[in-house]
């Protein structure tokens, strides 16, 4: 373990500034999982896990290591009570311009 002495001496505490790119990157995923948010077939989606009742919505960030350099990936599922189900994968760059993950080709396209 690594004392408070030794942190201070080796100016092991974060920097403000990296606190702050941190809250960046939050606002930015969550500006991301906005906008996919209101895509419509995201829309159109949400709407049939709520009518089914079997299963809830959801849209979160994701680390998916194939998006694209610079982008927020954001992955749209539902889950049922033993397992769950990826409706799409989407990313966003920081110009919020919107990606749709083909998986069928392996490739990202524009929305």
């Amino acid at each position: 373990m690594v004392s408070r002495s030794l942190n201070d001496a080796l100016n092991l505490y974060a920097p403000r500034q990296e606190t702050s790119m941190m809250e960046d990157s939050k606002a930015q995923s969550g500006d991301a999982i906005t906008q996919v948010s209101q895509l419509p077939e995201v829309i159109e989606f949400k709407n049939a896990v709520e009518e089914g009742g079997r299963s809830t919505f959801h849209v979160e960030r994701e680390n998916f290591g194939g998006a694209p350099q610079g982008t927020t990936a954001i992955r749209v599922f539902e889950v049922f009570p033993d397992h769950q189900t990826t409706f799409g994968r989407y990313a966003v760059d920081e110009n919020s311009k919107i990606y749709r993950y083909d998986g069928v080709n392996d490739t990202w396209e524009s929305y």
